[in-house]
């Protein structure tokens, strides 16, 4: 982990927890290795840190949350979201863009931006996100190497802007990361990876046949443990969205899954999945007609 801002969080975190240097670092890495980290000097492997997280039971997100106010942010947003609350969404939006404007090389202020006009353009298609601004979350995004929380955190909540050919590139990777290198029992970040990968199935469902096709290829590569339930449910989810895409028949997700999911006790698992066939329905039935007319 590079930027020096996370190892003065975590200062804050183990000395909120009464952790020695000694007592963190033990067993992990050297304790000048985490004392120069903190201090900004030197870089930590992510997989080093999340080690010493979970010795201090503390959750991964309290290092990314607990910087610049983005907690307080994205619980505005969500609530907003939830609420289907389109004019708070939008003047959520328009303050982040104008904090961006006035500083415009503030990569934290770009990524506020791009998550705040993505659940805008997600809940009303409405676009305030600039040609620019893209841009230049397309390259803060294609530096992308280590996979940490904070990047799949970024990448699964800018999808609705991106282009479906950066969402599957982006996307591939993150499945191989997960197949290849992923931590082992960082249950936090197979979750949010999981996630993030089958949000970026349902955009790509919704816009673009070719890539969604690609991608449910690579999606069938991943082995999900049973622990894993609602990332299960949704990788069935998908399934589901890709049969009704290719039929138009809603038979089996109406009649059987959604009323297994509620059986099971998964209520609110279940209104988000239909939110999401509700919009891949609408985009199915207008391509559908715009076919029988050509």
């Amino acid at each position: 982990m590079i930027d020096s801002k996370y190892g003065k969080r975590f200062k804050q975190l183990r000395l909120q927890k009464n952790f020695s240097l000694d007592n963190a670092s033990i067993g992990i890495t050297s304790k000048s290795s985490l004392y120069y980290w903190e201090k900004g000097q030197r870089n930590m492997p992510f997989d080093k840190v999340v080690a010493m997280l979970n010795r201090m039971r503390i959750p991964s997100e309290e290092l990314y949350f607990g910087l610049n106010d983005e907690y307080r942010y994205m619980i505005e947003i969500s609530d907003a979201y939830l609420e289907n609350d389109k004019q708070k969404l939008k003047h959520l939006a328009i303050i982040s863009l104008k904090q961006l404007r006035e500083s415009s090389q503030d990569k934290n202020l770009l990524i506020k931006a791009a998550i705040s006009c993505n659940f805008l353009k997600y809940s009303t298609n409405e676009l305030l996100f600039s040609p620019k601004n893209l841009a230049n979350l397309e390259e803060l995004l294609s530096e992308i190497k280590e996979w940490n929380f904070e990047d799949i955190f970024n990448f699964g909540n800018t999808l609705s802007l991106l282009p479906n050919k950066r969402i599957f590139g982006l996307a591939k990777l993150l499945i191989r990361v997960y197949l290849e290198n992923k931590p082992k029992n960082y249950f936090k970040w197979e979750h949010a990876a999981l996630n993030t990968i089958f949000n970026a199935s349902v955009i790509l469902i919704m816009n673009d046949c070719k890539y969604s096709g690609k991608l449910i290829s690579e999606l069938k590569l991943l082995k999900i443990d049973d622990i894993f339930a609602f990332e299960k449910i949704r990788l069935t989810f998908i399934s589901e969205l890709v049969n009704y895409s290719e039929t138009t028949d809603d038979t089996e997700i109406i009649n059987h899954f959604f009323p297994i999911i509620e059986y099971l006790g998964f209520a609110d698992l279940s209104m988000e999945m239909k939110k999401a066939f509700v919009k891949v329905k609408k985009i199915v039935e207008e391509r559908t007609k715009k076919n029988k007319i050509i």
